[in-house]
């Protein structure tokens, strides 16, 4: 028998469960995973799913914050230019009556 088919899916040390995969992502709670899989919120974020148990490769982890970075672009001379020469404007002093 093969074996693969014989380990358990929680003994296999590649894979995240709920919590663990929450954590990596910054997540308070797990629970949020089960909503965003439920809804199909963010389908790109892969997991396994054999009966109940759900496991994540720390891989899709990885390559889901990649998919989900902002990156700025970078300021270009003019935009630094404008950016040096605002002025912050005058204090604005309301006085009560």
């Amino acid at each position: 028998m093969n074996d693969r088919l014989n380990c358990k899916l929680e003994d296999s040390p590649h894979l995240l469960n709920s919590v663990e995969a929450a954590a990596r992502l910054g997540l308070k709670n797990s629970n949020t995973l089960a909503v965003w899989r439920c809804h199909k919120r963010y389908p790109e974020l892969e997991y396994i799913k054999i009966g109940r148990a759900v496991r994540y490769r720390p891989e899709a982890i990885d390559a889901f914050l990649r998919m989900h970075t902002v990156r700025m672009p970078a300021a270009t001379s003019r935009a630094r230019g404008q950016l040096e020469s605002f002025a912050p404007a005058q204090e604005l002093v309301i006085s009560h009556r």
